[in-house]
C-alpha cells in the first residue's frame, strides 16, 4: 500500500515546463502599444514609421521581423501588414528591456518610447521592492500604479496545480509567482489552464507549487 501511494505521487519531470520570454525589444513593445490603442487591424510601413522613432533602417527591418516572427504583423504585401490585435495586447503585458543612451534620446520625442520606460522603471522599481524584503511599509505605490495601467496586476492570488494558493503577477498569459523576482529576460512556465502559465525565475519555486508533497 505504500508504495502504492508514493507511486501516484507527481514527480516535477513530469511536467513540461517551458521557457518564456517576459521581457522583449522596448521598441517591439512600443510598436505592441501604438498598434494596441489605435486599434489597428491593418497598418502600413509608414504609418509605423510616423508613429515609432527608429534609430536608423536597420533596427526598423528587424522590428517588422521581429513583430511576424511574434504573430503580431503578417504581411499582405511589401508595406502593409495585417495586426493582430490579442497579440498586440499579450505584448503590452511584456517587460520592455533596458533603455541604451541612444535609445534614451529617442524617448524623449515618442510617445510609445516614452511609456515603455515609463513601465521598464515601473518593473524594475517594483522588483527592487520585493528583494529587499518586500515591506509593505515601502512599497512602491507610483511602479505598482504603473504597472496596473498597462494591465500587469502584482499581489493576485491563484490556486496552483498541487492546490496551494500563491500569489501571483498577472501578466494576462502568464502567472508569474512572486517569489524570487529578478530582472531577468525570461521564466520557467507551466501550463496549468487554458490561457495561462504559471512561471517562476526559479524551477524549484515553479516545482514547489506544481508536485504535492508526499503523504507523512
Amino acid at each position: 500500500m505504500e508504495g502504492s501511494t508514493l507511486s501516484q505521487v507527481p514527480q516535477p519531470q513530469t511536467y513540461r515546463v517551458t521557457k518564456e520570454h517576459i521581457k522583449i525589444s522596448s521598441y517591439l513593445w512600443a510598436l505592441a502599444r501604438f498598434l494596441q490603442v489605435k486599434q489597428l487591424k491593418r497598418v502600413t510601413r509608414g504609418e509605423i514609421i510616423d508613429a515609432l522613432s527608429y534609430p536608423n533602417n536597420v533596427m526598423e527591418h528587424i522590428i517588422l521581423n521581429k513583430g511576424m516572427e511574434y504573430g503580431l504583423l503578417s504581411r499582405v504585401r511589401t508595406g502593409l501588414y495585417n495586426v493582430d490585435l490579442d497579440m498586440a495586447d499579450t505584448l503590452v503585458h511584456r517587460i520592455p528591456l533596458g533603455f541604451a543612451g541612444a535609445t534614451k534620446s529617442i524617448v524623449r520625442g515618442n510617445t510609445y518610447m516614452k511609456e515603455a520606460e515609463e513601465l521598464w522603471s515601473a518593473w524594475n522599481a517594483f522588483v527592487d521592492w520585493h528583494n529587499r524584503g518586500a515591506n509593505p511599509i515601502d512599497l512602491p505605490i507610483g511602479a505598482v500604479h504603473v504597472l496596473e495601467r498597462y494591465g500587469i496586476r502584482p499581489f493576485m492570488e491563484v490556486k496552483a496545480p498541487n492546490g496551494a494558493d500563491v500569489f501571483i503577477v498577472d501578466m494576462k498569459d502568464i502567472h508569474l509567482i512572486m517569489d524570487r523576482l529578478r530582472g531577468g529576460p525570461y521564466v520557467f512556465c507551466f501550463k496549468y489552464k487554458e490561457g495561462a502559465k504559471l512561471c517562476s525565475f526559479k524551477k524549484y519555486v515553479l516545482f514547489r507549487y506544481l508536485v504535492v508533497a508526499p503523504p507523512q
